[in-house]
């Protein structure tokens, strides 16, 4: 899988995500079929980005949810301690 520091850095951070659907970012975000932690869309598709920021910016529990979620994804799989458990 192909990590993107940056959506890291947002989970760990609990900054709410919105991305598309490219590379690792599903396996990532998706967090081995946890519940949401994020709004993905389909690459190419302008409408479903914009209707997904719309709707991130109009749910402040949502935002607040997802964000503690990415979060606790992040801290599960990607601290030293969790790498270096899943590698031994």
């Amino acid at each position: 899988m192909v990590l993107s520091p940056v959506l890291l850095e947002a989970m760990f951070e609990r900054c709410p995500i919105v991305a598309t659907g490219v590379g690792g970012t599903p396996e990532l975000l998706q967090a081995g079929g946890a519940a949401d932690i994020a709004w993905i869309v389909p690459p190419a598709n302008a409408d479903a980005l914009g209707a997904a920021i719309i709707d991130a910016l109009a749910d402040p529990c949502a935002r607040a949810v997802r964000s503690r979620r990415a979060e606790r994804a992040a801290q599960d799989r990607f601290t030293v301690d969790a790498m270096v458990a899943g590698t031994l």
